[in-house]
């Protein structure tokens, strides 16, 4: 005999039971309250109390349901689950197994998926943990420059802790002031060894198509930074599916600068042309980089340009730059971390036609009036990270070809912090979330809106207008320094009388 009523605070596999769509589900405290007639100040605390716990345990068999750690954080889903059931989830009405099971098909078609992420069989691509922890701890200054860039990889693509301080000042120039080749040559070599390691993991035949998509994302994330490295021109070999199996493929690596030279140091794309048969082209973006690197004041001036969207004004400096490079090549694959991302969006939409993949990690989107078509073609991923910012910035372009998706370290206990979220790679933790949005919902947000808003308004007056005028007193001082050593070299060389 189907029950009429369970209590759900006595039953860890609701959905594993055979009842009817109209067996009521509660607990026997909300029951007795939500059908009580007395209305009093002293009765409004209990019924919101039990409310909370009645939903709270909806929420965890649900999350058991989809294989999900903890999703008492996913206000967004809950939000777009009552929008699509009619009805609100908080307000205190009769709630049946047939609603409940509503709620679950809102809830498990948002999962796009979660389990283990892009979990490596051996410690590559970086040393052993072991040894970076033990030496994290010690915080020995005399470290190697390979073991520095190993703990960044481990903190940026596996999510373990923030790396130490470094006490050496040639870590500090090298971030600060001056780029240190050696590092920079370092750090490339660490990504094309996880990008290697990708490769094996692609391979490897206990990996899934689900699995695979993970390590796809995480794999882009790997090309994303390598902009970062400042790479020199040469090759570098990246993982490509080309008849249905994944293989190494060559490319040499082209710089393409994006902004003119004697306003900022140029901001560079790079352009990857592929030596292997059957390999697409891919041209990679640089995003908002470190003091010392190349193209920094430009990439923070292009973020907050009087009525542009982020990176507009040097795409606009750089668009005859890259129609050049693009010139006769076609399927085209994008790839940006933030900024970087942004200027992937904007190439979009300006050379639509040649542009066959796209991957942007934590970009800002773009101004609403950009996007004038929808795209039902081509293959356009976008990804934000829980608790990340910038992507709460700007609207999304919509269409069939479009997909949305926000990853979260489906671990109990863990909130990265709005930094963390944005620069690390989720996709490499143990475990990970990925839920697939709606565009056109996304840039309906209010919180987005007006986080637009003030971009527009304020970003010029507290950024741009600030840091143009640094710009130009630096360019004043570096003048006056030049003529001031040319004096002094003069007056040295002058013979004495």
């Amino acid at each position: 005999m189907i029950p009429q009523y369970v209590d759900i605070s006595k039953t860890s596999d609701l959905f594993g039971m055979s009842l009817s769509n109209e067996t009521v589900i509660d607990t026997e405290k909300r029951m007795m309250l939500r059908t009580s007639s007395t209305k009093s100040l002293f009765s409004f605390i209990p019924k919101k109390k039990a409310e909370k716990e009645f939903w709270t345990l909806v929420k965890k068999q649900i999350a058991k349901q989809a294989g999900i750690a903890d999703f008492n954080d996913a206000v967004l889903i809950w939000e777009d689950i009552e929008r699509t059931i009619k009805f609100s989830i908080t307000s205190g009405k009769e709630i049946t197994f047939g609603d409940l099971n509503k709620i679950r098909e809102v809830f498990l078609a948002r999962i796009f998926y979660s389990g283990h992420g892009a979990v490596f069989s051996k410690p590559a691509p970086c040393i052993a943990q072991q040894q970076i922890e033990e030496a994290s701890i010690t915080s020995d200054p005399e470290r190697t420059k390979n073991e520095l860039v190993d703990d960044f990889i481990q903190f940026i693509l596996k999510g373990s802790q923030m790396p130490h301080i470094p006490k050496k000042w040639e870590v500090w120039k090298a971030i600060f002031v001056q780029l240190n080749p050696e590092l920079m040559e370092s750090f490339k070599e660490t990504l094309q060894t996880c990008l290697l390691e990708c490769l094996d993991q692609f391979n490897n035949p206990d990996i899934g198509p689900d699995r695979e998509d993970v390590y796809r994302i995480f794999l882009g994330n790997v090309l994303a930074l390598l902009p970062y490295s400042y790479p020199k021109e040469g090759s570098i070999v990246i993982p490509q599916k080309i008849d249905g199996a994944w293989i190494k493929a060559t490319y040499e690596i082209e710089k393409i600068p994006l902004n003119l030279a004697w306003i900022t140091s140029p901001l560079y794309a790079y352009g990857l042309t592929p030596t292997t048969p059957g390999a697409q082209p891919i041209l990679i973006f640089t995003g908002t980089t470190f003091p010392a690197g190349d193209g920094f004041a430009a990439s923070v001036l292009t973020d907050f340009t009087p009525g542009c969207s982020v990176g507009e004004s040097v795409f606009a400096l750089g668009k005859a730059n890259i129609a050049k490079w693009m010139k006769d090549r076609h399927n085209v694959s994008l790839f940006g971390q933030s900024l970087g991302g942004s200027l992937a969006l904007l190439t979009l939409i300006e050379f639509t036609e040649q542009i066959g993949r796209v991957d942007a990690y934590n970009p800002a989107g773009l101004y609403p009036w950009k996007w004038k078509n929808a795209y039902n073609e081509g293959n356009i991923n976008i990804y934000m990270q829980s608790n990340d910012l910038v992507p709460i910035l700007g609207t999304w372009p919509t269409g069939e070809a479009v997909h949305l998706y926000k990853i979260n370290p489906n671990t109990e206990g863990i909130k990265p912090n709005f930094l963390a979220s944005h620069i690390q790679a989720f996709t490499g933790q143990p475990e990970v979330l990925i839920e697939k949005l709606d565009p056109f919902k996304e840039n309906k947000q209010v919180k987005r809106v007006l986080l637009t808003i003030l971009h527009m308004v304020l970003g010029p007056i507290l950024i741009f207008v600030p840091g143009i005028c640094l710009l130009i007193l630096k360019k004043l001082y570096d003048a006056l320094a030049s003529l001031i050593k040319k004096m002094l070299a003069i007056i040295l060389e002058r013979p004495n009388i």
